[in-house]
């Protein structure tokens, strides 16, 4: 989180930004689309220069799910946009911390997917603004689950479902998890 390591605010977000561009200048030309940040979450998204104008469509949106949804401390970024005729959507997420709080956190990552944009003051709420109708959606940040198998499990069952994808079975890949 940017606030722990140098404070919350702008020009935190400025340093962040600034350190990936420097490093992005090395290998190609990249601008930066959208900038979002929730107490301790900053969702910075960068494009390669060319590609600008085949962008349309930007919007963002924060969720808060702290303190029955008054507080930023738990919450997430949603950003979304076109890229020609496919929408992309970043969600940024950081949820319940606690070995016992799974329920909270699907309950808090459920909110987010269906409050961004439809909430007060937000985006209006036209169907193809829903996170879930994306064509591509990237959900990450700190999601705090726990695993509570043993290391060496999940390495086989990570290995097992690989397997399955380097041989093209899909269908079994899937059904390991759903």
């Amino acid at each position: 989180a940017s606030n722990v390591v140098v404070g919350s605010g702008t020009s935190a977000d400025l340093l962040w930004r600034d350190c990936i561009l420097n490093n992005l200048a090395q290998i190609g030309d990249y601008v930066l689309l959208c900038k979002e940040s929730l107490v301790g979450i900053l969702s910075l998204i960068f494009i390669r220069r060319d590609l600008k104008d085949r962008i349309s469509c930007i919007n963002a949106d924060i969720v808060k799910t702290g303190l029955s949804g008054t507080l930023g401390n738990k919450g997430g970024i949603v950003i979304r946009f076109n890229v020609d005729e496919s929408t992309v959507c970043f969600i940024n997420c950081h949820l319940e911390a606690g070995n016992k709080q799974n329920e909270i956190r699907l309950n808090n990552a459920t909110d987010i997917h269906q409050k961004a944009f439809h909430q007060t003051g937000t985006l209006s709420t036209k169907q193809e603004e829903k996170v879930l109708n994306a064509d591509y959606t990237f959900f990450y940040g700190d999601l705090n689950f726990r695993l509570t198998c043993i290391n060496e499990d999940v390495r086989g069952i990570l290995d097992r479902y690989h397997g399955f994808l380097a041989e093209g079975n899909t269908k079994e890949a899937e059904h390991m998890f759903g």
